[in-house]
């Protein structure tokens, strides 16, 4: 007979005896790298981070049309300098892969039927939305006159690639344990004359570009970025990845901030004719009705149009005019590579540093990462509020229950790569927070 598996007790607290019941039902925590979005995790909401980022515990779905229209709108520009049908015959691709991604993601949690077109519907739109933005918005002057292509594709700028990701390892001080760190930055540039390079960030916003902007230089990313790319440019890794001259410097990091539009594809954005018949009644009796009669179904080419006019305040969207000029829609900002030298943001950046490797290295039982007293985020139940709310006893069952899945963003990277180079752009969506 087989051995009697005596029955697993309900651990008792948050502490060691929690985190072993987790384990016994495979869900096992990790010490994952530092990703430039983990500060404001552990600083906000540690708890988030140990779900996410340590059990690797995520949404089988998580969607908002603010994250994924960005996601869209971030492989866009890394055709930047394609012509815009190459450009849209890859993320046509991409759209078929990704759709792929979904059903299976669906079959997998039982969503079947309407529901599961449903969602790929709306994958659909977001693609097709998020492209028109930017094709409106690339025809925008932003800086010296020219669009920010016609900017980033000028002679002095030599294209290293989209996407890499670039692998370091940061000691707080001499005494602390060596934390991993990645990062993947949007484009990578190299300037001829200054023999320097450059990271490029694409920002899509619904605030003001202006004030958006205001922000890049107390931003972790901004400094995670630009600490990492230095530190590979002191010891030699980007020069021999790219055939480029040993003394190489950084340059700094360039902000492109893209205005979200207001206006979505909808209804407005199908084939129209126009009712010219004369009025028969009132103060223009006689004159023609001019009234636009829609008819079919929204199409993306006059969405397009519509997008066009509002990034250049023309049309129904000339009211703009003002606001553009104060606050253009698009904009660039520069954080020059002297940020990272001056001794006070150095230490910040290794202060905020410390904090996630805090988070990232202490014993993963639930009570070290504490919960905020928020559970509503802009009018839902946040992310984890099932599992705040409940016992860590009903914690595997409602990964099921509850849409979640086990799922990592980075598992630990060895130890000897230090510059991992993507062949293609990185097409992966991220899940996480």
């Amino acid at each position: 007979m087989p051995p009697e598996i005596p029955e697993l007790k309900a651990p008792q607290s948050m502490g060691k005896d929690a985190y072993e019941y987790l384990q016994a039902h495979g869900i096992n925590a990790i010490v994952p790298p530092l990703r430039s979005s983990d500060y404001g995790t552990c600083l906000g909401d540690p708890f988030a981070y140990y779900m996410a980022r340590r059990l690797g515990v995520v949404p089988g779905f998580k969607w908002t049309k603010a994250l994924n229209r960005g996601t869209w709108m971030h492989l866009r520009f890394q055709y930047y300098h394609l012509s815009a049908n190459v450009a849209k015959q890859k993320l046509e691709s991409i759209l078929l892969d990704r759709i792929q991604e979904l059903r299976e993601s669906c079959g997998e949690m039982g969503v079947v039927g309407q529901q599961q077109s449903k969602i790929i519907e709306r994958e659909e739109r977001d693609m097709q939305a998020s492209l028109a933005w930017y094709e409106a918005a690339k025809e925008i002057p932003c800086i010296e006159g020219k669009t920010f292509e016609e900017f980033l594709m000028a002679p002095q700028w030599h294209r290293l690639g989209s996407e890499f990701r670039l692998i370091t390892s940061v000691k707080t001080d001499e005494r602390a344990r060596p934390i991993q760190c990645i990062c993947q930055p949007d484009l990578l540039l190299y300037h001829k004359g200054q023999n320097s390079v450059w990271i490029v960030d694409l920002k899509s916003t619904a605030l003001s570009p202006k004030m958006r902007l205001t922000s890049v230089p107390l931003e972790f990313q901004c400094e995670h970025y630009m600490f990492s790319v230095n530190e590979l440019l002191k010891t030699g890794q980007i020069q021999k990845a790219f055939n480029l001259p040993s003394d190489t410097k950084l340059g700094g990091m360039m902000h492109l901030a893209v205005r979200k539009p207001t206006i979505d594809l909808g209804m407005k954005d199908r084939d129209f004719t126009y009712d010219m018949t004369p009025l028969k009644s009132g103060p223009r009796k006689g004159k023609p009705k001019n009234l636009k009669i829609y008819e079919g179904e929204p199409r993306f080419e006059n969405y397009l149009i519509r997008c066009q006019e509002w990034y250049e305040a023309k049309g129904e969207y000339e009211t703009k005019k003002a606001e553009w000029a104060e606050d253009p829609p698009v904009n660039i900002s520069f954080t020059a590579a002297s940020l990272i030298f001056d001794k006070s943001i150095n230490q910040r950046y290794r202060d905020r540093i410390r904090l996630v490797q805090h988070y990232a290295i202490v014993n993963p039982y639930p009570e070290n990462f504490p919960m905020s007293d928020k559970i509503m985020s802009h009018g839902k139940l946040s992310t984890y509020s099932p599992f705040m709310l409940s016992p860590v006893a009903d914690w595997p069952a409602l990964i099921q229950s509850e849409g979640f899945t086990l799922r990592r963003r980075d598992d630990p990277v060895p130890e000897d790569i230090e510059f991992d180079i993507l062949t293609e752009p990185d097409s992966e969506f991220d899940d996480g927070l």
